[in-house]
């Protein structure tokens, strides 16, 4: 990727709160798709081909209200007392998590938010609905089969974009349904969907 593609999407992103920038194995071109959680934007840079057959870049973007950024911090210790932190209850007439065909996510998309703790997935899953589905479904996670050291998920939709950032970690002798989870959720309003 361009220095003028990594500059560009900086400056649309903002101050940054995390980004990944993968490569599909399967591409006839092997060039790298960015996506980048900042401040200001989720930015999304594509790698296309032009009319003229030149190789391009396609950058989306979901632009933020100013002052909308709400964070949660999330630490999951399944079986250590007092380990984790309050959960985010449903109270009387509030609603439960929600399907991922009620989302607007795949099955693999569901799969990959049934790995989060509860909290992380009702925070996550909040602001959207089949009448605000996620339009957008973004993950990536780095590190080995124990222990996550880099982990992002993001959901983006027409009015908010949620993310949960942070690591996991399996304790030895455990599943990974029993993994300790350090993260912390965001939740930005969102102003204006450029693309995508």
């Amino acid at each position: 990727m361009s220095a003028t593609i990594r500059g560009r999407l900086t400056e649309l992103a903002g101050d940054v709160i995390e980004w990944f920038a993968s490569q599909n194995p399967f591409a006839i071109e092997n060039r790298p798709r960015a996506v980048i959680l900042g401040t200001r934007a989720l930015c999304i840079a594509e790698p296309r081909i032009d009319a003229t057959g030149r190789p391009v870049y396609e950058l989306n973007r979901y632009e933020f209200v100013p002052g909308s950024h709400k964070t949660v911090p999330v630490e999951h210790r399944p079986g250590l007392s007092g380990g984790v932190m309050p959960r985010v209850t449903n109270q009387p007439g509030g609603s439960l998590p929600k399907s991922g065909s009620e989302l607007g996510l795949s099955s693999r998309e569901t799969g990959q938010l049934g790995n989060l703790p509860p909290t992380a997935q009702e925070l996550l899953q909040a602001p959207f609905s089949s009448k605000d589905p996620v339009r957008r479904c973004e993950y990536w996670y780095q590190g080995r089969t124990n222990r996550l050291d880099t982990y992002i998920f993001v959901l983006a939709g027409r009015h908010f974009v949620t993310a949960a950032v942070g690591t996991q970690q399996v304790p030895i002798g455990q599943s990974a349904s029993r993994a300790h989870w350090n993260l912390t959720c965001h939740r930005l309003a969102v102003d204006r969907v450029v693309g995508s």
